[in-house]
Formats: C-alpha cells, structure tokens, sequence
C-alpha cells in the first residue's frame, strides 16, 4: 500500500480490509475501547495500547516504576473515557537483553502500584525476548452498563464542550525533563508526565449525572482530539482560549521559554484529561453539583459541520489545525 498520511488514514485503510463482522460488537473501531454485547448484564470494553521505548518514552526521562505505572494507566484512561469500569489487564512485554530481573520487578512495581489504586488486576499476559528496545502492549478488560457507553459519535451543535482538570503538565513536565531545568520547580508537572491519573471517578460520576453526549481522553492533545470528536459526530466547533484551564505549570514554562501557553494546552499530548459534550441545559447544575478535587471546565460549544473547527482567542478567530501526536506525521 501507498504510505499513509496519517495514523487515521491507516487505521481507515485497515479497516476497509477488515470483512468479518458480528451483531455483537456494538462499537468496533474508531473509539477509545470496542464495546462488546455480553448478551446479559454489563457490555464488556476492550483497548489495548502500546508503548515503545524511544517512540513513547525514553528511560533517561521516566524511572521503571513510574514506566510500569504509566502502561496501565494508559489504557484505564480509554475505560474512563467509554465511562466503564475497569475489570482486568494482560500485559504483554518484550524484554531487551539488557534488561536484568531487578529491571522486570521495577516495571511490575510499577504496574501493581497503578493496578492497586484504580481496582484493576493483572489477569495473565505474555513475556518475549527482543533484541534491543522494549515493547509494552497493555490490554484492559471493563464494563458498563449496556448501552449506556460514551462514544465518541453523540456529539449534537449547541452542546457545550467541557474538560477535566489543567492542560499543559504534562509537556510541560517532558520538556523540564529534556532539559537543564530544576525539574524540582516544575513537580507537579513531571508528576503528570510519569504517573497520570485516569479520570475513572469523573467518568463514574458523569455518567450518573447524565447529559453527556460524547467523551474522549485527551492522549494525543486537545487539537487532535477535538477533531476526532467533530468528525465522529459529523459537527464543529469553537473554543476560547480564556477558558481553557491552563496548569501553571506550562504558564510558567512557556513564560521561560517565549511560548503560548495555549498552544502549549491545546497540542500537549499524554494528558489523559476527559474532554466531552453535556447538554446546554444541564452546565449549571454540573457546576453546582460536582465537588471532586478535579476541576470541570466548559471551554467551548459544538456547532454545524459547515462552521468548521474555530479558536476564539481576544478578537481572533482561527482554525484549530489538528497539530495533536500521530505516529506517521510527527
């Protein structure tokens, strides 16, 4: 095949090859997890992502521990962002020559740590040889009650669009590690890039709120994903960059380094944040009934198809370009 022009246009390509299909996969590619009819009970969720050394992390910059961590929490994040509950993990790993038995506990460390704290066992998995550079593929069995999944694709003009916690931590975080900076200045933010938190518990309490009509985590930054919300959902938009909630940690940051903090917030990548749509009507109740330490901000609102993808930022309108992480563009 021709090279693709991005991870989408592939992952379109594949799927166009694929020709088995089942009544039972109620959502299959093209979401953060596949929903699965269990015929009875709860749907099941199932994502799987992998991590590459010197593609997804560098181990100058990230110790094994906080590594094994980072794997689970990675794919915990696609559950929160169907609005399921994790059940169990398989890991997969491919162990360097390199790599001694202390190195492999320092990893499962790690990931006993993060399996521990969001209520996620390790169910089985699978361990090889490779020759130089690790392999980590994390696959992260849920569950949510049939039919209610978010997906990606519910998205209606008018809707407001909302997000989880601060953008800008973790880069910002990357970034003071890459440097000569006093990373200890900067905590908080190189604590977002090791050790990200999926937002299960605002998933949880969003979907018992209700009104929300999309959802996706924010893995590959807030342009990327913003767009994938308005192609699946066949919308626009517009956000306004004095609403987006910047961590002031890349305030600072950019400030050092003569940057935008709202480009630094809307293309970091790895921030693991929900970014979703709630009905118009139900924002101030959301406001005044949501008391977890985790901030929800409305930054925006979906409109036509035909309006585009817009930022408001002072008297500016600009396009936002879709500038987010892609494996075969960046």
């Amino acid at each position: 095949m021709e090279r693709a022009g991005g991870e989408f246009d592939l992952i379109r390509h594949i799927q166009a090859g694929l020709s088995v299909k089942s009544e039972r996969i109620m959502q299959g590619i093209g979401d953060d997890a596949a929903v699965i009819s269990a015929g009875s009970g709860p749907d099941v969720l199932i994502t799987t992502d992998t991590l590459v050394e010197q593609i997804h992390f560098d181990l100058s910059t990230i110790p094994y521990e906080d590594l094994g961590w980072k794997a689970l929490a990675v794919s915990l994040s696609d559950v929160a962002a169907m609005g399921g509950n994790p059940v169990c993990a398989v890991v997969a790993l491919g162990v360097p020559r390199s790599w001694s038995a202390e190195t492999v506990d320092r990893l499962y460390r790690g990931i006993d740590d993060c399996s521990r704290a969001h209520d996620c066992p390790v169910a089985g998995g699978d361990t090889v040889r490779v020759q130089r550079d690790s392999v980590i593929t994390m696959t992260v069995f849920g569950e949510v009650d049939h039919g209610r999944a978010f997906l990606r694709s519910g998205a209606r003009p008018g809707d407001d669009i909302w997000v989880t916690g601060c953008l800008g931590n973790s880069e910002t975080g990357l970034a003071v590690l890459n440097s000569n900076a006093d990373s200890s200045m900067y905590s908080e933010a190189v604590s977002c890039f090791r050790r990200p938190v999926p937002r299960l518990r605002e998933s949880r309490w969003l979907r018992s709120f209700g009104g929300v009509t999309s959802m996706i985590d924010i893995s590959d930054g807030l342009c990327s994903e913003i767009h994938h919300l308005c192609r699946e959902s066949e919308t626009g938009c517009r956000l306004y960059a004095d609403r987006l909630p910047l961590a002031d940690a890349a305030v600072k940051w950019s400030g050092v380094r003569g940057q935008s903090p709202v480009i630094s917030a809307m293309e970091s990548g790895e921030e693991y944040e929900l970014l979703f749509t709630l009905e118009p009507a139900l924002g101030a109740r959301l406001d005044k009934e949501w008391t977890g330490p985790t901030a929800m901000t409305r930054i925006g609102e979906m409109t036509t198809a035909s309006s585009g993808l817009v930022l408001v930022e002072a008297d500016r309108e600009s396009r936002i370009e879709n500038r987010g992480w892609d494996h075969f563009r960046s």
